[in-house]
């Protein structure tokens, strides 16, 4: 990735949530369709063309920019994702009606509850599947309903593992007679699962609240818990080096709405004790250095002595599965404690039949150390020779 391009579209980003259309429209005056095709593409590898086109269609000079051909593109493809956001819709409406009339508990994760709650009337957000939350000790009765929807776990497995309950978050649920882009369904039993922190599901199940969206209730997270979830959510992905900028605009839109809930202390207490304090401040100091208006200044101290500003470009940028973004996620999860080690360890090797992968991995990461270490020994002597 070039890094300096990255850097130059993120910037114009900025420019546009902030609604300073003269500093865009000054970047971009000299673009040309080359430009406009990356910046399409800028656009779909990161999930925000409907951020764009709402900033778009609020400033006539702006729209007046576009080539009429990147327009014809960008407007085909949002087309596109309000058929997939209009197919969701239908289909969190029938897995509801399928839990309900089993006298199920659900809650809807991200998606709609993120758009109705956070973004700007109007603009719209991608959705690529529905994320609903479920009990975990209603999970296999959950499987069992959706089935009858045609919704069927990979392999054709008719329940989830126990051992996969007890290491994993979620698994992914998809209707056959129709394509995975429009009928996939994330089934949660919890939040996520980290190494370093313990999310008390009884306490997300009790603050539950009902969004009202159009002409029916929606029930979802509360703002806490959605939050912490968004969060722990982005460090993940930037472990694994495979950011999108939409979880970083999510963030952009949720921060300034929430912020008497974060700056307070009782909120940070509750964080520290449930083990996800560390991750949350991690990552809110890279959504700093990538949107610093983002945060709000009583905020910048829980920032303190967490990544650089120039580390954060590297995290970002680097292609997946890079060492240094391991590394960064090590940190975040303080993997240098025994018991954050051991409880990784017991969700990496959750049965005897991942003892292989477990020892694959390990050797893996040794080698990738190795190689690391290699790296900053002949960087260091070649700074002094």
């Amino acid at each position: 990735m070039n890094v300096s391009q990255f850097r130059s579209d993120v910037v114009l980003l900025r420019g546009l949530l902030a609604n300073d259309s003269a500093a865009v429209r000054q970047q971009i005056h000299r673009w040309q369709e080359a430009d406009w095709e990356r910046w399409s593409e800028f656009l779909n590898q990161h999930r925000i063309r409907g951020c764009f086109w709402y900033c778009v269609e609020r400033d006539r000079e702006l729209a007046n920019c576009l080539p009429v051909t990147i327009r014809q593109v960008i407007e085909r493809q949002l087309a596109a994702d309000r058929e997939r956001v209009e197919s969701l819709r239908r289909l969190r409406v029938r897995v509801g009606r399928a839990l309900e009339q089993q006298g199920l508990d659900y809650l809807v994760l991200k998606g709609e509850a993120v758009t109705a709650r956070f973004y700007p009337a109007g603009q719209e957000r991608h959705e690529f599947d529905l994320d609903v939350l479920v009990r975990e000790r209603d999970v296999s009765h959950v499987v069992e309903a959706m089935q009858s929807l045609d919704l069927k776990l990979p392999g054709g497995l008719d329940a989830i593992k126990a051992h996969r309950l007890r290491s994993n978050h979620a698994e992914t649920l998809t209707d056959s007679r129709h394509s995975l882009d429009l009928h996939s369904l994330d089934l949660h039993w919890a939040l996520r699962r980290g190494p370093a922190y313990r999310i008390c599901m009884r306490e997300v199940w009790d603050s539950r609240q009902w969004l009202q969206t159009g002409a029916s209730e929606l029930p979802s997270l509360s703002d806490e818990y959605l939050l912490v979830m968004m969060f722990v959510s982005l460090a993940s992905d930037l472990g694994r080096g495979s950011i999108r900028l939409k979880k970083f605009v999510d963030l952009h839109y949720a921060i300034p709405r929430s912020q008497a809930l974060l700056q307070s202390q009782a909120f940070w207490e509750r964080r520290q004790q449930e083990g996800t304090s560390h991750v949350i401040r991690e990552t809110l100091a890279v959504l700093e250095a990538i949107f610093p208006d983002s945060i709000p200044e009583p905020l910048q101290s829980r920032t303190a002595n967490a990544v650089s500003a120039d580390n954060v470009w590297a995290l970002v940028t680097n292609p997946t599965h890079a060492f240094e973004n391991s590394l960064w996620l090590m940190k975040a999860y303080r993997l240098w404690k025994p018991t954050h080690f051991w409880s990784f360890t017991r969700q990496t090797i959750s049965h005897p039949g991942r003892i292989p992968l477990g020892c694959y991995r390990l050797s893996r990461f040794l080698y990738r150390s190795a190689i690391h270490l290699f790296a900053c020994h002949q960087s260091y002597y070649k700074a002094y020779d």
